[in-house]
């Protein structure tokens, strides 16, 4: 026998485990979020282990599921009538579960029956307050976890911090409990999931609740605490330094470990312990896409020896061992070269534009009468540059945009009347990729995870040059962002962001890792170019044969949503993902990449507005911005 006490002083409970002699272990210590009068243990997730239950007066109780080895999961909150001074146990209805009574000092008796199920509330499918659309509903929690899941796992004391982290799941109506799970995190640290809403509101519709979209802000980000600083960070990063120190301390531990065990917390929460609280047949998929997909490589490093999830798949993959940001404006640069070998290749709809059909050569042309001319240059005349140019260049996104480049390219070599008009409406209507945010974003969260871990000196290739050979790199491409001479050498000169990171750094899952893993990429990849999705596939299939690599031509950055079918609204990407997700033996149907939109540089077509009405005007010439 064991013996749990309440300590009401030191806010916390003490677990003497007994030897089965009369002597017990030197007693564990878990924090109570308040001082607690009352305690009592049973079984209150059916996984025959047993829990601790604690009254936190003046706030509710708390639950602390345990593992069964004397060890226990960071405390679920539940709400009560206010001032509870005592809790007991017992299954008060008869369904076989164990439910909580609480007693309160004003003197009422509140009964919490169990059922089994994480603690849900209605929200609205929209964070403009919209309640439903197309049928979909949503439903909203926030869970408790620790600011650094490594004190939390070797010390867990009153002294330990926890943070709430927000949930929320999408789905048809009485179909929340019956449906497969899709685990949708979006692309970018810093990125809420209301940037996707619309997004899982489309797929739960379209699939008749056989899917229900699941999705979590990330630490810092959105309803979970969002940690930005104040001042734009992209036009003045100087302005953020003391906010930055200020919050060092979170920042040091908005960590992709202690993210992914978030992420695999979050998930034994809401399908249970060993997954009791799913039907047999409901899956469960994890989908990243961007950065997520560093994520979830990390997730599957801390679940190796226990399977929480059915399959994985990942959009636009990021390697795990190759990305480095002195690098990354070249990226940029390898991009812009095959989208202009394409152009060349396009005789009738691109190429006969430019002079000797070589629009390669008005590619280099572009940059050299800018270097030359000087003052006279068309974008001097404009009052810009090439560097200005490159970092509007760069925001351009494929399908809908990049193929306009070219076109862009020819008007500023030509500089008529009709072009000036042109560029300055490009220049003024473009913004750059960090200046646009949605509520709850965080690029100081995003810059932090990248500094951290994605982005670093090439494994020690550059270490020693300064921060006007970086800036150098991104001066020698067509277009780059300019972050490392921005902000990246900054941060580094100044020692902050992109704190240390763990054993887990520039490692693949390991092998005993046999999930089913798709891979979704575009070969016209602006921000992650294919090579380094190549790389990936060849490096991870030697560890985990259930690997499945799709490559979607003509596919820009996250090939579910840059991946478009003529007249259907479902790109090829997500035909792709949800075929493997549905499928009895997990296999994608890929009939649909030959179907995926031709490069419309001439903007001739009629798939929509957005992508035909720009390219006409910078073709053919129209001033009709």
């Amino acid at each position: 026998m064991d013996i749990v006490t309440v300590n009401c002083k030191s806010r916390s409970i003490s677990l003497l485990i007994g030897y089965g002699n009369g002597y017990f272990h030197e007693q564990k210590s878990y924090p109570t979020l308040a001082c607690a009068y009352s305690i009592a243990v049973g079984d209150f997730n059916g996984d025959t282990y047993l829990d601790i239950i604690v009254e936190n007066w003046p706030l509710g109780v708390n639950i602390y599921l345990g593992y069964g080895n004397g060890d226990f999961q960071v405390p679920i909150s539940i709400s009560t009538s206010d001032n509870p001074t005592f809790v007991a146990v017992n299954d008060f209805n008869n369904d076989g579960r164990l439910d909580i009574a609480t007693v309160h000092y004003d003197g009422f008796l509140n009964i919490l029956l169990n059922t089994s199920e994480p603690n849900w509330s209605k929200c609205s499918v929209l964070s403009d307050g919209t309640e439903t659309k197309d049928n979909v509903y949503a439903q909203c929690m926030f869970i408790n976890v620790p600011i650094d899941w490594n004190e939390a796992i070797i010390n867990w004391t009153t002294c330990t911090e926890t943070m709430q982290i927000f949930v929320k799941r999408y789905f048809l109506l009485d179909h929340e409990n019956s449906s497969h799970h899709l685990w949708r995190m979006p692309g970018g640290g810093g990125l809420p999931i209301s940037v996707m809403e619309n997004e899982a509101i489309s797929i739960v519709a379209t699939q008749h609740g056989l899917l229900s979209v699941y999705a979590t802000d990330k630490r810092g980000v959105g309803q979970s605490g969002l940690l930005e600083c104040p001042i734009s960070i992209m036009s003045n990063f100087s302005a953020c330094l003391p906010y930055i120190e200020q919050n060092r301390y979170r920042l040091k531990r908005n960590t992709f470990t202690n993210t992914a065990r978030d992420l695999q917390y979050i998930l034994d929460v809401i399908i249970g312990h060993d997954r009791y609280l799913l039907k047999p047949n409901q899956r469960v998929i994890l989908m990243g896409s961007s950065q997520s997909t560093y994520l979830l490589q990390r997730y599957l490093h801390l679940t190796v020896n226990k399977q929480q999830v059915d399959a994985i798949i990942l959009d636009s993959v990021v390697p795990t061992d190759i990305i480095t940001l002195i690098e990354f404006d070249s990226y940029i640069n390898y991009i812009l070269l095959d989208l202009f070998s394409r152009c060349a290749q396009d005789k009738q709809g691109c190429s006969v534009h430019f002079q000797d059909s070589n629009p390669m050569r008005a590619l280099y042309s572009y940059q050299m009468i800018e270097e030359f001319e000087g003052d006279s240059s068309c974008l001097s005349l404009l009052k810009t540059n090439n560097t200005e140019m490159g970092k509007k260049i760069a925001s351009l996104l494929y399908p809908t945009l990049m193929q306009l480049i070219p076109a862009l390219i020819y008007r500023i070599n030509r500089c008529n009347t009709n072009d000036k008009i042109v560029i300055q409406h490009f220049l003024e209507k473009t913004p750059l990729q960090y200046e646009t945010s949605s509520l709850g974003q965080s690029n100081l969260i995003e810059f932090n995870n990248d500094f951290s871990e994605l982005w670093s000196f090439g494994n020690g290739k550059y270490k020693s040059v300064s921060c006007d050979f970086i800036k150098g790199m991104s001066a020698n491409t067509f277009s780059a962002m300019h972050i490392m001479g921005d902000i990246f050498c900054p941060a580094q000169t100044t020692g902050i962001l992109g704190y240390p990171t763990d054993e887990y750094y520039r490692k693949y899952p390991p092998t005993k890792t046999r999930l089913p893993v798709l891979v979704l990429h575009g070969d016209m990849d602006q921000a992650l170019p294919v090579p380094l999705a190549r790389h990936f596939y060849k490096q991870y299939s030697l560890l985990n044969p259930n690997v499945i690599y799709v490559e979607l031509p003509r596919a820009g950055h996250t090939a579910t949503y840059s991946s478009p079918i003529p007249d259907q609204e479902e790109t090829c990407g997500w035909q792709v993902a949800i075929s493997f997700m549905l499928s009895p033996t997990l296999q994608p149907d890929i009939s649909c990449l030959k179907k995926i939109s031709p490069i419309d540089f001439a903007g001739t077509t009629t798939q929509n507005w957005n992508q035909r009405k720009p390219g006409i005007i910078l073709i053919n010439g129209s001033n009709n911005c």
